[in-house]
């Protein structure tokens, strides 16, 4: 069955601060109001100077004075606060790993309790940590290969999440399915006739496509053996990171699974043709297979958790939509 993702919109409502009072201490306590992360400071402006928002769960406040926020790193409103940095107003605290942000750094989000081994794409020198699953060795982070003088397949298909390249050194590149097969050299290298997106294509078992040499993109067996071992469709907890998940029921913490194989997913969002093009950051992350469904669906696996349930499903999406990639190795 075909799958088509639910582009969710939501409403944004702007963070709210109030001017500050006289300095008695009957508005002392006005002049203090909890946030749940960084992220939601906004700009340091005249009208809130000296207004201080304490972030509970880090037990960390922060001041606006003269047009920047400082962070208190004691207990908020005792005689011995101390003053640490400055942080910028468009900032975000790359410690706070509640809810999804790109400013957290990706090895922030694996799962400390694994021994992740590691692997060099000998193409670009990049280092990527592997883990086992079953009797596979995964990348346990999404490829992040950009090179197309050397790879004509990724000309117009690939992206960083926002059009932002930092992102894709968070995230990894959203492929198509074109580019993450790596069309042109697979399917004609001497006339440029590429399979993919409105084609048919019949790839070999265990095709490299886009991966390293000495890795493939998994086939659909591979991810079934995955998904089998895991413990099946409605294990999507399994291989989420353990932070880092936005979910829609009001919990302004965030979500995270239990990672307990070391995968860990973490939800990139995808790219899609029409505006906006990217979307679902925070919310799902999609890998793609080497198995199509026909000449515009390709098989690939969906972490999600839309529906009050983590799942981890395999069906087609559209060929011309940009996912992560994981490899596998030979």
């Amino acid at each position: 069955m075909k799958n088509s993702l639910i582009l969710c919109s939501l409403l944004a409502i702007p963070f709210g601060v109030t001017a500050c009072g006289d300095d008695s201490s009957s508005s002392s306590q006005n002049n203090r109001e909890e946030i749940s992360s960084a992220e939601d400071l906004g700009n340091c402006t005249s009208d809130i100077e000296n207004k201080e928002f304490y972030q509970k769960d880090q037990d960390i406040s922060y001041v606006c004075q003269n047009g920047e926020w400082v962070k208190i790193t004691s207990t908020p409103n005792s005689s011995s606060s101390t003053t640490g940095e400055t942080v910028s107003s468009d900032s975000e605290d790359p410690t706070d790993l509640n809810g999804w942000s790109w400013k957290v750094p990706k090895d922030l989000r694996l799962n400390p309790k694994i021994d992740y081994k590691t692997m060099t794409d000998s193409r670009d020198n990049k280092v990527y940590k592997t883990v086992v699953i079953g009797d596979k060795t995964w990348m346990a982070e999404n490829l992040n290969y950009s090179d197309s003088v050397a790879t004509p397949s990724l000309i117009k298909r690939s992206h960083c999440y926002g059009d932002e390249p930092a992102n894709c050194d968070v995230g990894g590149r959203l492929y198509t399915w074109a580019a993450a097969i790596d069309s042109v050299k697979t399917y004609d290298d001497t006339n440029g006739l590429e399979c993919g997106d409105g084609k048919i294509c019949q790839l070999p078992t265990n095709h490299q496509g886009i991966c390293p040499p000495g890795w493939h993109l998994p086939s659909y067996t591979d991810w079934e053996d995955f998904i089998a071992t895991v413990g099946g469709p409605t294990a999507g907890a399994a291989v989420m990171t353990q932070n880092g998940w936005d979910i829609l029921d009001g919990n302004e913490n965030g979500y995270g699974g239990t990672d307990i194989y070391g995968f860990s997913a973490i939800p990139v969002g995808t790219w899609g043709k029409a505006k906006p093009h990217f979307f679902m950051a925070g919310i799902i992350t999609s890998f793609w297979s080497s198995y199509e469904e026909d000449t515009d669906y390709a098989y690939s696996v969906t972490v999600d958790r839309m529906v009050d349930e983590d799942v981890i499903r395999l069906s087609g999406l559209f060929k011309a939509a940009g996912l992560s990639v994981r490899c596998v190795k030979n």
